[in-house]
């Protein structure tokens, strides 16, 4: 379990609306406060072919720039969707194969030791609360400004 921050503090400025029992321990986190999945991401392909899209570019400037004998200058390329480059030495492939299966494993084993696990970083009152504050509609949860504060 994550710990929980101890200074948790906001401005309650409901008029009409009492606000149910437990919102100080949701609302004093802040806006920002960042909230953890309670599952692991499963989206390994996408940033597998990202990464070898990125590798097989640059191995492309590489070639090119030894080639020419020119230095390559990162800030005067633009990336162009519409552009793949070419496919990478056999070397690269593979490294990103056996990569890719590494990753696969890891990502299959944590699954596995994380199962029955809560990953969430939201106690049970603050994931109550959290649902509460979902399907109510006279609550309007925003951030105020500093200046303009209680005085």
């Amino acid at each position: 379990m994550y710990r929980q921050p101890n200074n948790l503090a906001f401005h309650n400025l409901c008029e009409k609306s009492s606000l149910p029992f437990g919102n100080k321990q949701l609302l004093g986190l802040n806006l920002k406060f960042c909230l953890a999945s309670n599952k692991l991401n499963h989206d390994n392909k996408k940033t597998m072919l990202n990464l070898a899209y990125s590798i097989r570019t640059k191995h492309h400037l590489k070639q090119i720039c030894s080639n020419n004998d020119m230095s390559y200058i990162p800030h005067i390329y633009m990336k162009n969707k519409n552009w793949n480059p070419p496919p990478a030495s056999e070397t690269i492939k593979n490294q990103l194969t056996v990569f890719e299966k590494a990753l696969k494993n890891m990502h299959n084993s944590l699954n596995l030791k994380y199962q029955t696990r809560n990953l969430t970083n939201l106690t049970p009152i603050q994931t109550k609360m959290l649902k509460i504050f979902k399907q109510r509609t006279d609550i309007y949860i925003t951030p105020t400004d500093k200046i303009y504060g209680l005085q």
